[in-house]
């Protein structure tokens, strides 16, 4: 798996800089829905935009492996017969 580093805003002026795989799911959907936020205001500059932007994508990729990772712990703890179609 890749290290993938991004800002995460850590609450005001206050930055620094966190590799997203350490962030749990829900502290990368928190930070991605603020992200969103962010960007729907319309309030930031263009480079900055790009940036917000690059960072949701980081943070969705993560959240995506999480879900994937949780999905297949679940299809491998329930008996096959009660495993969900397509298993």
């Amino acid at each position: 798996m890749v290290a993938m580093v991004t800002m995460v805003t850590t609450g005001g002026e206050n930055e620094s800089v966190v590799e997203i795989e350490t962030l749990t799911f829900e502290q990368a959907l928190a930070e991605l829905e603020e992200t969103v936020r962010k960007l729907e205001s319309g309030d930031v500059p263009l480079e900055e935009s790009l940036v917000l932007f690059e960072h949701g994508q980081a943070l969705v990729d993560w959240c995506n492996t999480q879900l994937d990772e949780a999905e297949l712990k679940i299809r491998q703890l329930l008996p096959q017969e009660m495993a969900p179609p397509g298993s």
